[in-house]
């Protein structure tokens, strides 16, 4: 999905993971990412470089259920 807004915005999803990539497309300021869950980060990204890229993603943690039946599954 290709986004174009003007900073601060928040975009809310569901699911057990989040990978998101965003460009700066200005040469000047800063551009800070952050994945949050029931209002903590979870991930943060900043960069500062002209026309910079941040990426960034949060996976489910390794004893969380959805690992354990992935787990299960695959052997």
């Amino acid at each position: 999905m290709e986004v174009n807004a003007v900073v601060p915005v928040e975009y809310q999803g569901k699911g057990v993971a989040a990978v998101c990539l965003f460009r700066k497309t200005t040469a000047e300021g800063a551009l800070k990412v952050e994945i949050l869950k029931d209002g903590k980060v979870l991930s943060i990204s900043e960069t500062t470089q002209p026309f910079g890229v941040v990426s960034l993603g949060k996976i489910p943690d390794t004893n969380s259920i959805i690992n354990k039946i992935i787990g299960i599954i695959l052997g």
